[in-house]
């Protein structure tokens, strides 16, 4: 398929199912490295550029930008298993061996990757979803790794950084920055069960453990700062102590942990997800944490985000009168929640933050509880999961009257 124009190219449905395709030397849009991420062109083998093309050119079916300084797209179903970056290349752009979709390219047989001395930058992530690569070395030259550069690498061993490297180091094959304070990526499918981090550490980056198979993480009071999705499908992590000192959880720190089984959230924790974030949109920090039937929320804290516990398993609840509000759909499908406590001080319960808690049978709300939003108790099968709570109010109170409205049972306090 020959490529001449924009409007040619964004008609993906002439594309879907090609394996090879050709840049004329007329195109001339930017944004091309970002076009072809989209599915229609995930059976790509081949890019070939006409060489009088003024933005880009191609090595091998590989496509760079025309001074071949900048790798930008490497086709995902190529079947090489090993690769060379050619010396010259100073980086690596943007998702440039990845796809940023969950659907994994069969295809992907990439293994081993030796990056040229020339590299300084890896861009934003690079390796995305590069499911079978296993190990890869930092040359000395590189001053900047981007964010998530290896999400998704389920078979990644080891991060090697060469020693003279000015900005990153290795310890063991786990990637910090070079004065060993961030934690930047633990490999996914290394071989160990427990891990110490070191006491020099004061942060661990975004996603650093994501999909890690480690069932005990020792974090150190070093510790002052821990990413978003830290820990997010590390389905084997058993048991972690957060350290005084931590300020926020921030969103989908602890999502998809499965086995997580015991957490001690600290006196200093504020906010369980980011504040900051738009409404419906974050949080989920232990949601699916299927085995954490316990947990004690600290009265410091004053913020919960949307989804925060959804599809957990604890049995009973009670919550700080400092959160002002309990959001949307905080503890949504908790099928396992029998009591809860809310205390003196929340104002609000926002829509289906309780909804289809099947065994939900106890809700204590207090006076200070006056904004009651739709939905908060849906039961899909109402008529046998609603008969079994009852909640407990003051007479004449906002849960009163929201109770009697809603035909739920209730009992004064």
């Amino acid at each position: 398929m020959i490529v001449s124009n924009i409007e040619q190219i964004n008609k993906l449905d002439e594309f879907c199912g090609l394996g090879i395709i050709s840049i004329t030397d007329t195109f001339c849009d930017p944004n091309l490295a970002k076009v072809l991420l989209m599915p229609g062109f995930w059976t790509l083998e081949y890019i070939f550029v006409d060489p009088g093309n003024p933005l880009y050119s191609d090595v091998d079916g590989v496509l760079y930008n025309k001074e071949r300084t900048v790798l930008l797209f490497y086709p995902p179903c190529r079947e090489n298993s090993k690769i060379v970056i050619p010396d010259g290349v100073e980086e690596i752009g943007e998702d440039a061996f990845g796809v940023k979709f969950t659907v994994l390219i069969p295809g992907d047989a990439l293994k081993n990757i030796k990056l040229s001395n020339s590299l300084k930058t890896i861009g934003n992530y690079a390796f995305v979803y590069c499911i079978n690569l296993e190990e890869i070395i930092i040359p000395a030259g590189v001053t900047a790794i981007g964010k998530n550069v290896f999400y998704g690498c389920s078979s990644l061993g080891n991060i090697y950084v060469e020693p003279s490297n000015q900005n990153y180091c290795s310890l063991d094959g786990v990637l910090f920055s070079k004065d060993m304070t961030e934690l930047i990526r633990f490999p996914t499918e290394k071989e160990m069960t427990e891990y110490n981090i070191p006491h020099t550490v004061k942060a661990i980056a975004p996603f650093a453990f994501e999909g890690c198979t480690l069932e005990v993480i020792t974090i150190p009071d070093s510790i002052v700062k821990i990413g978003r999705g830290a820990f997010q499908d590390s389905s084997q992590l058993k048991r972690i102590v957060l350290p005084e000192g931590l300020t926020v959880l921030e969103d989908y720190l602890f999502h998809d942990c499965h086995d997580l089984e015991e957490l001690i959230i600290p006196n200093s924790i504020s906010s369980i997800g980011n504040s900051s974030s738009p409404s419906h949109s974050q949080g989920y920090v232990f949601s699916s944490c299927k085995k954490l039937t316990t947990i004690r929320l600290p009265d410091s804290i004053t913020h919960l985000s949307t989804y925060s516990f959804s599809f957990s398993s604890f049995t009973r609840l009670e919550l700080p009168g400092r959160i002002k509000e309990i959001p949307a759909f905080a503890f949504y499908c908790c099928k396992q929640l029998i009591e809860v406590i809310i205390s003196d001080g929340t104002i609000a319960i926002g829509e289906f933050a309780f909804a289809d808690c099947k065994k939900l049978a106890k809700i204590t709300i207090p006076k200070s509880v006056t904004v009651f939003c739709d939905n908060i108790f849906y039961f899909p099968h109402k008529a046998t999961d609603s008969a079994m709570m009852k909640i407990y109010c003051y007479k004449d109170s906002a849960a009163h009257e929201y109770a009697h409205s809603n035909k739920i049972a209730f009992e004064y306090l």
